[in-house]
């Protein structure tokens, strides 16, 4: 099954309180919306979520098998409509692992 109960936490270039990142991801790449921090063997997939596809190019410390952490912009962005809003969910969703 490709579908798989994920806990979803974001994180942003600027106003999160928590620090700030807008840099270059594990891949190489700068971030960008539809970036996403994900457990190290998942580097590379891409998954959807809220009918979005996301693509897993970074890790981190706090990411675990069932985490999928989101890059946006900032944190406005994640209840407010702006130029990319960072999509609102639930702190657990249903991702669908893409082939």
């Amino acid at each position: 099954d490709d579908n798989q109960l994920v806990r979803v936490t974001h994180y942003f270039c600027e106003g999160d309180g928590t620090g700030y990142y807008c840099g270059t991801m594990a891949s190489g790449q700068e971030v960008f919306f539809g970036a996403a921090a994900c457990h190290p063997a998942r580097m590379g997939q891409r998954f959807l979520l809220g009918g979005i596809v996301f693509h897993c190019l970074d890790t981190g410390g706090l990411v675990g098998w069932v985490n999928v952490d989101l890059w946006c912009y900032s944190e406005a962005c994640a209840d407010e409509v702006c130029t990319q809003p960072c999509p609102t969910f639930q702190a657990w969703e249903v991702v669908r692992w893409l082939p």
